[in-house]
C-alpha cells in the first residue's frame, strides 16, 4: 500500500518492478486529491520507465482527480517516462466530457 487516505481513497502498488501499476480505489475529490498526487508521485518516481494508473476501482472523481492525472502526465513526460491509464467507467466519462482522453495512453 502506498497511501491510505481519509478512508475514502487508497492507492496500492501492484504489477512488477519493470511494469508497476498504481491501483486506485475509492473516491477522489477535493479532500483526497493531494493524497492521490503524493502517492502517484512516489509510484512514478520509483518506476523505471513506465507507470500504469489503474482507476477501474474509482467510484467518483471530479476535476481534482483529473488535474492530478494531468500533472502526473507532465511529470512523466519531463522524466522521460510513459504514463498510461486504465480509466474505468467514471474516469472514462470525465475524459470524454472534458475531451482530455487523447492526452493519455489508454489501456483496456
Amino acid at each position: 500500500m502506498i497511501a491510505a487516505t481519509n478512508n475514502h481513497m487508497y492507492v496500492r502498488l501492484a504489477g512488477t518492478a519493470q511494469q508497476p501499476v498504481a491501483a486506485v480505489t475509492g473516491d477522489i475529490d477535493q479532500d483526497s486529491g493531494a493524497d492521490l498526487q503524493r502517492a502517484l508521485t512516489i509510484a512514478l518516481d520509483a518506476s523505471p520507465r513506465r507507470l500504469t494508473i489503474d482507476m477501474t476501482g474509482v467510484g467518483f472523481t471530479d476535476s481534482n482527480g483529473l488535474n492530478v492525472l494531468l500533472r502526473m502526465r507532465e511529470r512523466a513526460r519531463h522524466a522521460g517516462k510513459i504514463l498510461s491509464l486504465r480509466p474505468g467507467r467514471c474516469l472514462a466519462r470525465l475524459l470524454e466530457v472534458t475531451e482530455t482522453g487523447s492526452l493519455f495512453t489508454i489501456e483496456p
